[in-house]
Formats: structure tokens, C-alpha cells, sequence
């Protein structure tokens, strides 16, 4: 899944200010993967929780601030 997802240009700034631009996963694609991870019955209760709270995060901002994606 991740592997396969088409990337995502994303700036980034050191902490002394430059910046570079840095390929990363979809925002769509984080978020089917962070929900396939918490329906995993095998998975940590904590990690599984997290992992529906990192998807929704990124969801809410992909839907606010990314609407074209």
C-alpha cells in the first residue's frame, strides 16, 4: 500500500531555516493505512487507538487545507 501510493511533495524547514522540498506518502493513502493498521486485532489497544487518532488528524486537515487531494 504505502509503496505503491503516489508521493506527496512536502516543504520542510531546518531549524536553522532552510528549506527543502521532500517526497512523502499521500495523505490519502497515510490515512487508509493508519485505519487498516488500527483494525488489526492483533495490534496494541494503545497503538490501535493511535493510529485512528493520527487517521483522523490528517484526515481533517487533508479535508480542510488540501481540498484538491
Amino acid at each position: 500500500m504505502l509503496l505503491d501510493s503516489p508521493s506527496f511533495p512536502s516543504v520542510i524547514v531546518a531549524t536553522k531555516g532552510t528549506m527543502a522540498r521532500m517526497p512523502t506518502v499521500h495523505p490519502t493513502t497515510f490515512v487508509a493505512f493508519k485505519l487498516w493498521m488500527a483494525n488489526q486485532t492483533d495490534r496494541e489497544a494503545h497503538k490501535r487507538r493511535r493510529d485512528v487518532l493520527q487517521a483522523d488528524a490528517v484526515q481533517v486537515l487533508r479535508d480542510k487545507y488540501l481540498p484538491q487531494f
